[in-house]
């Protein structure tokens, strides 16, 4: 059960509709959010965060998250992220080299930034990110992909 299945569930019986299935495509409760063992701890894979909390319309998603689920949240904090990046065999990655890896990501980013801005607000002509970086040429290294997706969260 994925984060909408939990919301439509949960909207579904607040008014009223308790008779409900909610179906999972893949074999694990959570669709593309689960933990992996990695050097030994368990990692959140996924999604890893909640956004639109502090906007002017509220993520549906973040009462379940805080009041409902009681889950620990942290405010992100990447100051020391380039002396802090691990190894999936353990160890620490060599500060310059991760330096670079995220150096090259923001670069990626700001051009995604630069090319959303040119797209109408209607989110018709919306791409995915790998089009963006094939269309501009660019790519992240594979290992800043690896990272971003085992660095942050551990789970209990």
């Amino acid at each position: 059960m994925t984060v909408p299945g939990i919301s439509a569930g949960k909207r579904l019986s607040e008014a009223g509709i308790t008779d409900v299935l909610i179906l999972e495509a893949t074999d694990h409760v959570g669709g593309r959010m689960h933990k992996q063992n990695f050097a030994g701890i368990n990692v959140e894979i996924g999604a890893n965060w909640v956004e639109g909390v502090n906007g002017e319309k509220m993520n549906p998603i973040w009462p379940i998250v805080n009041s409902t689920l009681k889950l620990r949240n942290f405010r992100s904090d990447y100051d020391y992220l380039s002396q802090n990046v691990y190894k999936e065999d353990g160890g620490v990655y060599d500060e310059a080299q991760a330096q670079k890896i995220i150096d090259r990501a923001h670069e990626v980013n700001e051009n995604g930034e630069k090319l959303s801005a040119t797209l109408p607000p209607s989110g018709r002509d919306d791409m995915s990110i790998l089009t963006m970086q094939r269309l501009n040429d660019q790519y992240v290294c594979a290992a800043y992909i690896k990272l971003s997706l085992r660095l942050f969260l551990r789970a209990d």
